[in-house]
């Protein structure tokens, strides 16, 4: 699924054949692309659909679905863990280099 440019008519139809609980399950393994077009989707498709009752966080403007508040719980726990990724790239980096410079003196 990474990589891979994602058709947005595509990603809302096969969306239309999931319920929420299907699309809470697939939510780690979907890249920012199609997080971003399932928080679009939830926004337009169900929000017409049905009226859920509102969810409301105190840390959170407004009120929101729960499907709402989980994908963007996911999209910031994935900007986390890429965040987290590079600096463990850049710590590994730097550790490698201190054993270059150890073995060579």
């Amino acid at each position: 699924m990474v990589g891979k440019r994602v058709n947005r008519a595509d990603f809302f139809a096969e969306l239309d054949g999931l319920t929420e609980k299907e699309i809470e399950e697939r939510l780690p393994n979907w890249d920012m692309e199609r997080l971003a077009l399932a928080q679009e989707y939830v926004e337009t498709h169900l929000a017409r659909a049905r009226t859920p009752q509102p969810y409301h966080d105190e840390a959170i403007e407004g009120p929101e679905t729960p499907a709402l508040l989980a994908l963007r719980t996911a999209k910031a726990a994935n900007s986390r863990a890429i965040a987290a990724l590079i600096l463990s790239v850049g710590a590994m980096l730097a550790a490698i280099l201190c054993g270059v410079i150890v073995v060579l003196r």
